[in-house]
């Protein structure tokens, strides 16, 4: 009787799955402008909701090392385009495309936008993906010295 108390414990202990249940990751809302918008470059941009309704935005480029592009500013969407608009020494605003979770930046840029990137690099013709919706996922991102880039 023990042996096959013995093999039936073997037997349940052969079936179990070790391995705990993998969490099924949230649907990512495309329909909302908000959350973490990112490409496999480096790129990193971020829309938040402000207090009064609004939204902001904080992104970073990356070019050739040391080269880079950063700023912020508000965003407002109308349809598939999303206004954006930095605040800086410069005056530098565009219209980005969004359209089903990506963001394509125009491939011409104002020349003031170049103020906002050192020298060699630019941030027209960028194309994003949302990969992450919700101020968790936007504190996580990060700016080239590695401080919150949204929140």
């Amino acid at each position: 009787m023990r042996f096959y108390a013995l093999v039936l414990v073997l037997v349940i202990t052969a079936c179990a799955d070790d391995d705990p249940p993998a969490a099924e990751e949230p649907a990512i809302d495309i329909a909302s402008m908000t959350g973490l918008y990112e490409n496999d470059r480096g790129d990193r941009l971020c829309i938040a909701p402000t207090s009064d309704g609004a939204h902001k935005f904080a992104f970073v480029t990356l070019g050739a090392p040391p080269a880079a592009c950063s700023g912020l500013g508000q965003a407002s969407r109308f349809g598939d385009r999303l206004r954006l608009e930095l605040q800086g020494e410069e005056r530098c605003s565009f219209e980005a495309r969004l359209e089903d979770g990506q963001l394509t930046i125009p491939p011409t840029l104002a020349e003031e936008c170049a103020y906002y990137c050192s020298a060699g690099t630019s941030f027209a013709g960028r194309e994003l993906i949302k990969t992450a919706d919700g101020l968790l996922a936007l504190g996580e991102a990060e700016d080239l010295v590695g401080d919150p880039l949204c929140l």
